[in-house]
């Protein structure tokens, strides 16, 4: 399938997805308070909460995000449809950043705005979060920000000011290493700059780091010891967002200057360069890492082929003045996407297909009938393969004597 097939079925699969007959409502606590809201002639206009954090666990089993109001939220998929899934809420935990433990089914960990870091596990059977332990980072003057597992599930990493924590999740979250920015070796402008964003690579071999001076630098992790490894001006101000495709080929970068540059991991040379010419909020990939979506400052949504940087989708968002967000299913091309008053929604496709691949399987068998290797019977069939007659068995069977 050469690049212009494959960008044809991307815009068909994307044109059905954000059509409103497979938009679903995601009836959460925001949800309801903006419902009865808009019904009442008497209300005062809704103020914003948005969502600072949204994470699907690798798995797909589930969803947790948190809101400005310091709520969590996770969702046990238990169903295709969130009206049928489960729901668990802590309403007062000020939570700002969530990232779950890849090789754990029910393990995430949070910061809560302080200078500790919570291990929470999920109850199953009784439905609640369960807060396992607490880890202290020791420095009560500096905030931890930012927290992210690495995908292989060893060690917690950690981002406060200008320095990083390494807690090692196979010896019970020690804390093993510890990496500072601002350092005697650092130069004085690094004094001064913040970190805005934190990615793993997906070998957890490496860290990469972006500044709001748009400098990306990248880390190498080893067991004894964190070593810088490159330093690059990724963009022209603060980078925003980065995202590295499943594969881990191409890393992508987001900022305040409206680029997105996609970057190759082998060489860290920057291959394409795609602008919006406004701020970039958030980016993702889809599962087979052929789709980019974006979100910008100015409302908008738009979708591009992560090769030749060709725009497939775009629409207009109905939101507030905050940031809007994009994710999509670890398993799925589906996605889920900012909506009204910062309310969230699912974007799904039809039943008989869920991605790239199975859509052009679809499509194949549409065109060509005869081509279905793997059809599933009818009910019909399947009764007359049930029956069994004399003409089944061999002449010389002591069973024929029964028909």
């Amino acid at each position: 399938m050469d690049s212009t097939v494959a960008n044809g079925y991307c815009e068909k699969l994307l044109g059905d997805m954000l059509n409103k007959q497979h938009v679903e409502d995601i009836e959460d606590d925001r949800y309801s308070h903006v419902v009865s809201r808009s019904q009442s002639r008497f209300a005062v206009p809704i103020s914003s909460n948005r969502i600072v954090n949204l994470e699907f666990h690798p798995s797909g089993h589930y969803l947790a995000y948190s809101r400005e109001d310091g709520s969590l939220t996770v969702w046990k998929l238990t169903n295709v449809s969130f009206a049928r899934s489960k729901k668990m809420v802590i309403p007062n935990s000020m939570i700002c950043w969530i990232s779950w433990n890849q090789q754990e089914i029910a393990v995430f960990a949070t910061c809560s705005g302080n200078h500790e870091l919570l291990i929470w596990g999920i109850d199953e059977k009784k439905r609640e979060i369960v807060k396992l332990r607490t880890l202290n980072s020791g420095n009560k003057n500096n905030k931890i920000d930012k927290c992210v597992f690495d995908p292989q599930g060893r060690w917690l990493l950690s981002q406060q000011g200008h320095s990083l924590q390494f807690w090692d999740v196979k010896s019970d979250y020690e804390l093993k290493q510890e990496y500072h920015f601002d350092g005697p070796e650092s130069s004085a402008s690094d004094h001064d700059d913040v970190i805005t964003a934190v990615i793993w690579n997906n070998s957890g071999s490496h860290v990469v780091v972006g500044y709001q001076s748009g400098k990306m630098c990248v880390l190498r992790v080893s067991e004894d010891a964190v070593r810088p490894f490159l330093s690059i001006e990724a963009h022209r101000s603060a980078i925003t967002s980065m995202v590295i495709d499943p594969w881990g080929e191409k890393l992508i970068t987001g900022g305040a200057d409206g680029s997105c540059n996609i970057w190759e991991l082998a060489t860290m040379c920057c291959r394409r360069t795609i602008d919006k010419h406004c701020r970039i909020c958030f980016m993702d990939v889809d599962p087979l890492g052929k789709i980019l979506a974006v979100t910008a400052a100015d409302s908008t949504v738009q979708f591009y082929d992560t090769n030749e940087g060709k725009l497939l989708a775009s629409q207009n968002l109905k939101t507030t003045d905050t940031d809007p967000l994009v994710k999509f299913y670890p398993d799925k091309s589906w996605f889920i996407l900012s909506g009204k008053n910062d309310s969230i929604e699912r974007h799904f496709t039809p039943n008989t297909y869920n991605d790239l691949v199975s859509f052009y399987k679809v499509d194949s068998e549409k065109r060509n009938p005869r081509s279905r290797i793997h059809r599933r019977p009818i009910k019909r069939e399947l009764k007359e393969r049930g029956r069994v007659s004399k003409w089944d068995l061999p002449k010389a069977s002591r069973f024929n004597d029964r028909f």
